[in-house]
């Protein structure tokens, strides 16, 4: 293996190792992922685009319906009976 192509590895491995978050360990599967990217471009095969982060899950829309037939429900007078409290 020539030095310019081990030292392209070893900057794409690199780089690889910091878009993950720096984590120790590793470099085995950063350096065989490095030399799978710049296989492929060299061959012509376009890489696909990191995907965008994720989206936060939208809010559960059945706990908002119960709390607003609650409400509701308050405001009409149909409130549920309330305990009666011991005497102690």
């Amino acid at each position: 293996m020539d030095q310019d192509h081990e030292e392209r590895i070893r900057a794409r491995a690199y780089a690889i190792w910091e878009r993950e978050g720096q984590q120790e360990g590793g470099h085995e599967a950063h350096w065989h992922q490095a030399e799978k990217e710049l296989r492929d471009e060299e061959a012509g095969v376009q890489q696909p685009a990191e995907e965008p982060a994720a989206k936060p899950a939208p809010a559960k829309r059945a706990a908002a319906k119960s709390a607003g037939a609650k409400s509701a429900a308050a405001e009409a007078g149909d409130s549920a009976p309330k305990r009666k409290r011991r005497a102690s």
